[in-house]
């Protein structure tokens, strides 16, 4: 190993060093935020919107909102590969 590879090794170890740094800074800060949007403010109800609980909406839930897009798009791709598709909606089930 020369010399030049022990400086890089040691600008890479320094950089890692600053990133975990900032990323703990980061952490601390969104646990914060939590924090501070979890709790009611005062004066609000109960059933005011600063004091829901935050509600995860799910991997797809961009794709169900813009499902017609995604569609066309999907479409469009499938024709460039040399497809040509009949697509037709499956029943839901009535619940």
């Amino acid at each position: 190993m020369r010399d030049h590879h022990r400086f890089l090794i040691a600008q890479h170890l320094t950089h890692r060093d600053f990133l975990e740094e900032q990323i703990a800074v980061f952490d601390h800060q969104i646990a914060q935020l939590i924090d501070t949007q979890s709790a009611c403010e005062p004066g609000c109800g109960p059933t005011h919107s600063c004091c829901e609980p935050y509600l995860d909406l799910g991997a797809n839930y961009l794709e169900k909102r813009q499902q017609d897009r995604l569609l066309q798009r999907l479409c469009h791709r499938a024709t460039q590969l040399g497809y040509h598709l009949a697509l037709t909606p499956i029943p839901q089930p009535i619940t």
